[in-house]
């Protein structure tokens, strides 16, 4: 029964996995020709558009299409992110300046759309390596251009900032409503800039429309684990009044493998996780002087599969802390406790919550798990509890 458990299990996630890769959402391009077509985007991530989109006509269709992002001209998915290529003006970075008059090179970028109005517009741009770089657009503004930010070295001592988008704010994205000190203190950064367009937008009695940044087709994660587990392990008979036993395991090494489901619609804070773990014990030998015995726990191996639930807490777009709840099921392999004077018994499987936090960067996570299990037996067998923690290392295989 348990190993058609924890078959299903693997399955499961596995399952979930192909359908998150394949999942398409409801969405349109336009081509360089000005053409639209309306159709089903196979999921990608928010911060930059794949070389080649994958599409089909409509939900029911078996039938996909590829299109090259240079072929694009727009691409928005319902609910979520939209993108446009625009040929702009780009300014080059602190590496071609040392007294801080920025140089420009006309470049064609694919740029995501953050904010979109009848009057202010905001755009991003993420270099390869580089910070994120935001383009604007107004009525005053004569096209998209470049909010100009960079710092540069102006000798070998010191680092000066190139703080040209401020007076862009006044001169192109001006309103009497907000004052001259709102100007002067926003920050070159995506929560500051898109409150302030909005605010913009507003003074000008103009909606703004925020393009959602969560992810398409980040449902599914894959992570392996690797870890070690502090623990301990107790018998005792209920109904006997023989002495109790208990052991301090030593420290394991465990393997392992996660699938996690992502929840969207609630911004992506929310998953569902199904997990396998792998881990070797060694045997142990306790004196038992209220029987005048010696008892041998021999636990061989442990394949152990959790379900649980997990929320995300975001310190930004790659750095994370999480907690969770779940349930975990723990199969011994030809697992005895056995005694020199008196019967011994298999260790059955066990069955009980844990209790996990953890952070992640980029893709490698660091997480503790705290986690108690029981094995309830008939009378006159042996009752075994299973607790302690495991700290492990997640590296995610994809997203």
């Amino acid at each position: 029964m348990h190993t058609t458990y924890f078959t299903t299990v693997f399955v499961f996630f596995m399952c979930l996995s192909l359908t998150a890769q394949l999942q398409f959402k409801k969405g349109y391009f336009v081509d360089n020709t000005g053409q639209r077509t309306d159709c089903m985007v196979k999921g990608f991530r928010s911060d930059h558009m794949a070389d080649i989109i994958v599409y089909k006509k409509d939900e029911d269709s078996d039938v996909t299409e590829k299109i090259l992002k240079s072929s694009i001209k727009e691409l928005a998915i319902h609910d979520g992110p939209k993108y446009i290529r625009e040929t702009v003006e780009l300014a080059l970075n602190s590496e071609s300046t040392t007294d801080g008059i920025p140089k420009y090179k006309a470049v064609n970028l694919v740029l995501r759309v953050l904010l979109e109005s009848d009057e202010g517009n905001l755009f991003s741009y993420k270099p390869k390596g580089a910070k994120e770089i935001y383009f604007f657009k107004s009525k005053l503004s004569d096209g998209i251009k470049q909010l100009v930010y960079f710092e540069y070295s102006a000798n070998q001592r010191s680092v000066q900032k190139n703080n040209e988008y401020k007076n862009q704010l006044i001169q192109l994205v001006y309103c009497e409503a907000i004052s001259l000190k709102e100007y002067e203190q926003v920050a070159y950064d995506q929560k500051e800039l898109l409150l302030f367009f909005e605010k913009y937008n507003e003074c000008q009695g103009k909606p703004s429309k925020i393009y959602s940044s969560k992810d398409v087709g980040r449902g599914f994660n894959l992570k392996l684990l690797l870890g070690t587990s502090f623990a301990n392990f107790k018998a005792d008979q209920p109904d006997s009044d023989r002495a109790d036993v208990s052991y301090v395991l030593k420290p394991n090494v465990s393997l392992g493998i996660e699938g996690e489901y992502f929840f969207s619609g609630l911004k992506n804070k929310w998953s569902f996780i199904s997990t396998l773990n792998y881990e070797e014990f060694t045997s142990l030998t306790e004196n038992t002087p209220k029987d005048d015995d010696v008892a041998t726990l021999d636990l061989g191996s442990n394949i152990s599969a959790g379900l649980a639930g997990r929320h995300y807490f975001y310190f930004n777009k790659k750095n994370t802390l999480f907690f969770e709840l779940g349930l975990r099921l723990n199969n011994f392999n030809n697992a005895f406790l056995t005694f020199e004077k008196r019967l011994g018994s298999p260790v059955q499987n066990h069955i009980g919550i844990h209790f996990g936090t953890g952070v992640e960067m980029n893709r490698v996570g660091l997480r503790a798990h705290f986690f108690t299990a029981q094995s309830s037996l008939p009378v006159g067998l042996w009752d075994t509890s299973y607790t302690g923690i495991n700290l492990s290392l997640s590296y995610r295989l994809w997203d």
